[in-house]
């Protein structure tokens, strides 16, 4: 008897033991125990044993981090309850508790296992840390901008080269570890004494896959836009090309095509600053924290052409120069009168001369005599 009486205290203890050490635990989806969470995350819910010997539906209490007494009312303690049903076999299957949004705060979990309303020695708390589990503000997705270390100097810019692109920034840009950055659109500013509307054909974006600062054969223009005005603002649009892995980056070059300005751009300079860039977050959307700006492009001064370096000899010599002195001699008026009156009838007399003498060979002259020669 007393054996008997022995062993139905060893399986009371044992069966106390074994509830003792039944866990609940929050959770991702997929099961793996966790024990914060952003505000756009749901919680949920497992055991790693069984909590019942079948299955059954237990109410389960989230309730603001606390200190617990055995007696307390869960329903006033805690901020709400959702039922949960366990499997065949008394275990808590992986179960959505809380859906997204959440709420700022540390929070336990108490299951009540008998079912009573009370916090006491059948029920489960869930605050394995200490402080249960607890709902964090959510963080933004980050982009940084950097410029490349193959970025253009100030350089000058010969109109011969017109039809080249002129490249003018690098720029490295890095998602950070927390979300992958979808890159929608780049800003730019244009500075400098030349007419950007009238001296830039257009500004293009490359994705620089080696990195040297160029946009190379093979390499993907991603982006392109046109200054509308002279130190206008610029929007180039990237949507749905440019998209950037947590801890990742990748590189990007700014370039120019010019027009040929016959000229009036000379020794005119051409430059901008990258200002803005609108990314968002791959998974949340949300809008993407970006650092490091504004980045300023390397500044070029247009010519129409390369200036050409010659070698010049001088020789010294002395040189005199006569210069002829002209004499000029002035007649009176009536010197000059005379002068005209005398080859006035001059040249009456010969007219007249001219005229008597076709008329007499045609008019007065006498006809010819004709004379006969007889033997």
């Amino acid at each position: 008897m007393k054996k008997f009486v022995a062993l139905i205290f060893f399986l009371i203890f044992l069966s106390s033991f074994s509830t003792a050490l039944a866990s609940i635990y929050t959770c991702d989806r997929n099961g793996t125990e966790k024990t914060s969470f952003y505000l756009n995350e749901s919680v949920y819910v497992a055991s790693d044993v069984n909590i019942t010997n079948e299955s059954k539906t237990i109410k389960f209490y989230v309730a603001s981090h606390r200190t617990w007494s055995f007696g307390t009312n869960l329903t006033q303690a805690s901020n709400f309850s959702k039922n949960i049903n366990t499997n065949s076999s008394g275990y808590v299957p992986v179960s959505l508790l809380w859906s997204s949004p959440l709420i700022l705060g540390n929070y336990d979990l108490i299951a009540d296992v008998n079912e009573n309303g009370t916090y006491d020695s059948g029920d489960l708390l869930y605050n394995a840390s200490g402080d249960g589990f607890s709902v964090l503000e959510e963080p933004v997705p980050s982009l940084t901008v950097l410029k490349g270390e193959n970025s253009p100097s100030d350089h000058n810019w010969y109109e011969e080269n017109q039809s080249l692109q002129n490249s003018m920034l690098q720029v490295v840009l890095k998602a950070g570890s927390y979300e992958g950055v979808n890159v929608n659109n780049f800003v730019i500013t244009a500075l400098g004494t030349g007419d950007d509307r009238t001296g830039v054909y257009y500004v293009g974006v490359c994705l620089d896959s080696n990195k040297d600062g160029e946009c190379g054969w093979g390499e993907e223009i991603v982006g392109m836009g046109q200054y509308n005005r002279d130190d206008g603002i610029l929007s180039i649009d990237t949507k749905n090309k440019l998209s950037i892995a947590p801890n990742s980056s990748i590189t990007l070059v700014f370039f120019y095509m010019m027009r040929n300005s016959s000229g009036s751009s000379e020794g005119k300079t051409y430059s901008f600053q990258l200002v803005m860039i609108d990314a968002f977050g791959e998974t949340s959307g949300n809008k993407a924290k970006v650092s490091g700006l504004p980045i300023s492009s390397a500044v070029k001064t247009v010519y129409s052409q390369a200036a050409e370096t010659t070698s010049t000899s001088t020789t010294s010599t002395s040189t005199t120069t006569t210069i002829p002195i002209t004499t000029t001699t002035t007649i009176s008026k009536e010197e000059e009168d005379r002068t005209n009156l005398f080859v006035g009838l001059a040249v009456a007399t010969f007219a007249a001369i001219a005229i008597i003498t076709i008329f007499y060979f045609f008019f007065l002259r006498p006809p010819p005599q004709t004379y006969s020669y007889k033997p």
